[in-house]
């Protein structure tokens, strides 16, 4: 997959490939796969719950909180 255009995947493959990549410490990848996800479903949840996360593990708690924000946000429209 790394290397080729990543939308041709569905955002479910994405993100199970950013999971391969949290599970093995590799943030700016994980980040990668999640952006490319929420480019195709900008609402996602298990994209955003992702990314905050790896923002989380990445010590970048000001994005992880705009993550997390824009996630409670996007639920409470439901």
């Amino acid at each position: 997959m790394h290397g080729t255009s990543l939308h041709r995947y569905p955002a479910a493959e994405l993100l199970n490939k950013a999971d391969e990549y949290v599970n093995s410490l590799d943030y700016d990848l994980a980040r990668k796969f999640c952006q490319r996800a929420l480019d195709m479903e900008p609402e996602n949840t298990r994209a955003l719950e992702t990314l905050g996360f790896v923002e989380l593990q990445s010590g970048d708690y000001e994005q992880a909180r705009c993550v997390f924000f824009a996630h409670s946000s996007n639920s409470s429209r439901m």
